[in-house]
């Protein structure tokens, strides 16, 4: 009995022993599994940190801890305790992350791993690291949602913070505002406090004109969302036009708890809509009240509108008008020049073309229009070629007149300036013929007396006659000088005896010997095939130049050229004074450039003057050769040197 007692008191002992032991591996795994809680739940550090945390208290949670080595692995990242490369007889326990990130805790024992008979808490052991592995995915799981939770709310909060519209959040009834951005506070001008402490803030915010709206319509705000669009009243008087978007946000169950929004400030797009309106509306008051009309036709020329002002233009109605094409009232002879028009707006859009057409009215009349036409197809707003037109019929009926009127005074003129012409040159040959033939023969009988007293043997009685005679011979020379001078200057001799070239080199030596300017002539032509008419149009143009450069151009120099070809004839003068200006060319006073021009004009020429400052002044006459030369006969010949010693 007492052999028995002592090998039941071993048993007991010995399972005494044991239950210690084994409370004593439990206890280093419990205090294993605080430590490694406290680490996961504490302060995420990086990840690297936290492993070699968990690594250093893995083997103290073992039955031989002084054997035991261990190694984590996080993705990229591992810890593991010294000696783990020596380790043999490996546990292992994997794991995944939800982010798809591949793990592992493994433990070795340095000095072998022990039998199972040894080894009683090697399901402990196994139990652990799959706990621990569980742990760990678990928190960096969770830490990872969080980081992305966290990034997720800083994006929102950098989105809400930064955006020009308030973005807020209330209850599904709206009688309570949650969030409001940042936004709030410069598009109400009133703090978020004050909207978060009293609702009521927001509602006195809206334009008394549109508050009740508002509130009824709050009221009843559909859960589904809404837009609405109202004013508010800043504290500081501004009127700031809101446009206000809900919508829901529901719980797992499908029941909406929230209601968030965006409101955004529209006023400036609203004063640009009412200056759009009052723009549109001022226009179209122009374009109805206007004595113009606009049209709007498609590239193949059909009418798609007509301003309300084109009866006053053709009687039609807008209504009549559109539909038809606007080659069926254009005239037939300018429907060629309409096509070209069309042809070249439809292929050169933003060009516009000015034209004149007749154009049918109502009435069956033919109306001239003047207008405009722009190919704005390619604008979204237009879409067409525009037509802005007016009726010229009165203008082109006064050019008309007034172009008939010119013709009839030109014809006077012209008829004028030949019985001028033609006046000087019977008064200049009755001067040079008669009077002078009349002059002449008295200066013979008084240079016939005085040879008869010459010679008369009492001279003392006779001097003071023969002084009387002399001083008489000396004033009829002078009066035939006038004479001659007088009818030069109505007629010249030389342009009807020796021509027109001739005639220019005479009146430059007259002009020269008179003014002292010095005149110089390159190119000289003596058979020139022009007129009468137009020869005697150049000389009296080229006698007003140089009356014009005496006056004006301060010159001292004189050159003229003479061309010709076979169709025209040239008179270049040029001088070397201060240069004409373009005020004296156009201005109402130049009636001596103005004649020098209608005496071109008349005989189918041209007159071009064009001056520098400081360089002098050129005047071109372009005259068209008339097709036949002037006479030149054998009586002609014979009298040049009597008429040269004459103008001696």
């Amino acid at each position: 009995m007492q052999f028995e007692r002592q090998i039941d008191r071993r048993l007991v002992e010995r399972q005494n022993r044991k239950l210690l032991r084994d409370l004593a591996e439990r206890v280093k795994e419990l205090t294993a599994l605080h430590a490694a809680t406290r680490i996961l739940q504490g302060e995420w550090k990086e990840t690297s940190a936290v492993l070699a945390q968990l690594v250093g208290i893995v083997p103290s949670a073992m039955q031989y801890p002084e054997a035991t080595v261990a190694r984590i692995r996080l993705g990229e990242n591992e810890a593991a305790t010294p000696n783990f490369a020596t380790a043999s007889s490996l546990l292992r326990a994997e794991f995944t992350t939800a982010d798809g990130q591949p793990g592992s805790i493994e433990i070795g024992f340095t000095e072998g791993y022990p039998s199972e008979a040894e080894g009683p808490f090697l399901t402990e052991e196994r139990d652990l690291i799959d706990t621990l592995s569980d742990m760990l995915r678990t928190a960096y799981d969770r830490r990872h949602a969080e980081m992305a939770l966290s990034e997720s709310e800083e994006r929102f909060r950098q989105l809400t913070e930064n955006i020009h519209e308030v973005f807020w959040m209330g209850t599904p009834a709206v009688d309570e505002i949650l969030y409001a951005s940042p936004a709030y506070e410069s598009v109400w001008g009133r703090t978020r406090e004050s909207l978060y402490s009293d609702h009521q803030t927001f509602i006195d915010s809206i334009h008394p004109e549109d508050r009740q709206r508002v509130v009824d319509f709050l009221a009843e705000v559909p859960q589904q969302g809404f837009q609405l669009e109202y004013r508010i009243l800043r504290p500081d008087g501004q009127v700031r036009w809101i446009w206000d978007r809900g919508f829901p946000i529901e719980d797992e169950s499908g029941r909406v708890y929230r209601l968030a929004g965006l409101a955004e400030d529209i006023t400036e797009r609203k004063m640009a809509e009412q200056t759009l309106r009052s723009t549109e509306q001022h226009f179209r008051a122009l374009i109805e009240k206007s004595s113009d009309a606009i049209s709007l036709c498609g590239p193949d020329g059909t009418i798609m509108y007509a301003s309300p002002s084109t009866p006053q233009v053709l009687g039609f109605t807008p209504d009549e008008l559109v539909g038809l094409n606007v080659f069926d009232v254009v005239h037939p002879d300018d429907r060629a020049m309409l096509a070209r028009h069309m042809s070249e707006l439809v292929g050169c859009p933003g060009i516009s073309i000015r034209m004149e057409s007749r154009v049918r009215h109502k009435d069956g009349s033919w109306r001239w229009l003047e207008g405009t036409q722009r190919n704005l197809l390619e604008e979204p707003s237009v879409g067409a070629i525009v037509y802005n037109y007016r009726d010229i019929s009165g203008r082109k009926q006064a050019e008309e007149q007034f172009r008939g009127t010119t013709e009839e005074l030109r014809a006077l003129s012209e008829n004028i300036l030949s019985a001028r012409e033609q006046e000087g040159a019977r008064i200049a040959r009755e001067i040079h013929d008669e009077l002078g033939s009349a002059l002449t023969s008295l200066k013979w009988d008084l240079e016939g007396i005085d040879k008869a007293i010459s010679t008369s043997s009492d001279q003392s009685q006779l001097l003071p006659v023969r002084k009387r005679i002399e001083e008489m011979t000396k004033l009829m020379d002078t009066t035939i000088n006038v004479v001659r001078r007088i009818a030069s200057e109505l007629r010249p001799s030389v342009l009807d005896d020796l021509g027109l070239g001739e005639a220019l080199e005479w009146q430059a030596q007259q002009f020269q010997e008179r003014t002292g300017l010095i005149c110089h002539c390159d190119g000289a032509l003596h058979d020139l095939n022009l007129s009468e008419e137009q020869a005697t149009a150049v000389f009296r143009i080229f006698q007003e130049a140089l009356t014009n450069i005496l006056r004006h151009a301060q010159a001292t120099h004189v050159r003229f050229v003479m061309q010709e070809d076979e169709d025209e004839f040239r008179l270049t003068i040029t001088d070397n004074g201060r240069g004409i200006t373009n005020e004296e060319k156009s201005g109402q006073r130049s009636i001596g450039l103005l004649g020098m021009r209608e005496r071109a004009y008349l005989i189918g020429g041209t007159v071009d003057i064009s001056g520098s400052k400081g360089k002098g002044t050129v005047v071109t006459v372009r005259v068209r050769s008339s097709g036949s030369r002037p006479p030149r006969d054998g009586v002609l010949i014979s009298r040049i040197d009597s008429v040269h010693s004459d103008l001696s």
